[in-house]
């Protein structure tokens, strides 16, 4: 499914795909459940091969010794087979140099191909190859456009990828993983959230959370000195003009009132790459180095946010009536409040 597939090899991929979700049950016994025949559930027998046309598997029952196709959701092991419960999207499965399909389509300007790969098989968009490139990275580059056909149809999915695993980031039960479901805080951290006390307690005991959970430091922040001015304002092109334009400043946004906590947005590099700080309105926006005062603490924070790919984050800040700046790394989201 890359920039040399025919239509034989698209079909072929389609099929393999399929095939695969349910690989794990293949020579296995297996029980059958939730059928609209009810005198089919409990019948035993053994998994034999997937049937393309139907998107069943074939099934030889112990009692009838017939072979009858069944739905895979209709299917559970007799013995729980933990080792294949995380199967990866085989068009995830990476070559010998840590490429999948999706990296080959971006190099070349097959959009037909493009298009049936991410609307069918819906491959993940963070993998990295031997050369720590992924879609995602790739989608940070504004100039990548120039590269292929297919770039701005990839940024879009790996942006809109992200978005949604960052709302069910927001919206899982930190033990179970259950999704869609009212969830409460840890009230001594409120950093992790459950959707029963009966998975608080799992997590505080097996978990590991007990070794980890701290009282959250309420309203104590960080005060952040204004930078230096060579690294503070943020520069933007206009390619009509050709001029420089600089905005943003260490300040309080108009919007907001002394004392008001406001969200900012942080963003992340590397280690000693400056943090790039700012609020909805761009007023205050600030590049802060890696030497200063509450660097390495919000660093670490952005780093903390596995939805993200540790990038970015939003933190609450405030600004005092001597124009002094404080965050607050212990009042943060991965979502949005804009």
């Amino acid at each position: 499914m890359g920039n040399m597939a025919t239509k034989m090899t698209m079909e072929a991929v389609d099929m393999c795909s399929d095939a695969h979700k349910s690989s794990h049950l293949f020579g296995k016994e297996v029980e059958l459940h939730s059928l609209k025949n009810k005198d089919m559930n409990g019948k035993q027998g053994i998994a034999k091969g997937f049937m393309v046309d139907t998107g069943r598997r074939a099934v030889y029952l112990y009692d009838t010794k017939a072979i009858v196709g069944i739905k895979p959701k209709n299917l559970k092991l007799l013995e729980e087979d933990d080792e294949d419960k995380d199967r990866p999207n085989l068009c995830d499965v990476q070559d010998r140099l840590g490429a999948v399909c999706l990296h080959d389509l971006l190099m070349g300007h097959r959009i037909d191909v493009t298009k049936h790969l991410l609307s069918k098989h819906h491959p993940r968009a963070d993998i990295v190859d031997c050369e720590d490139f992924s879609l995602k990275t790739m989608s940070l580059n504004g100039g990548s456009g120039i590269i292929s056909m297919v770039s701005p149809m990839v940024q879009q999915y790996a942006m809109q990828q992200e978005r949604s695993e960052m709302k069910a980031a927001q919206n899982r039960c930190s033990h179970c993983g259950k999704m869609n479901v009212d969830l409460q805080l840890c009230s001594r951290c409120k950093k992790v959230q459950y959707c029963s006390r009966d998975c608080q307690a799992k997590d505080w005991k097996k978990g590991g959370h007990k070794s980890v959970c701290k009282p959250t430091e309420g309203d104590e922040g960080i005060v952040i000195d204004k930078p230096d001015d060579n690294g503070m304002f943020s520069s933007t092109m206009n390619f009509r003009s050709r001029s420089v334009q600089q905005s943003g400043s260490y300040r309080k946004p108009s919007n907001v009132a002394v004392g008001e906590k406001f969200y900012i947005k942080v963003q992340a590099g590397g280690p000693t790459t400056p943090l790039l700080i700012y609020d909805k309105t761009r007023e205050c926006e600030i590049t802060l180095p890696s030497q200063q005062r509450g660097f390495q603490e919000l660093y670490n924070k952005v780093r903390s946010e596995t939805a993200t790919q540790g990038r970015k984050t939003y933190i609450k800040a405030s600004f005092d009536d001597a124009g002094k700046m404080t965050v607050y790394p212990n009042e943060s989201t991965i979502k949005s409040t804009w």
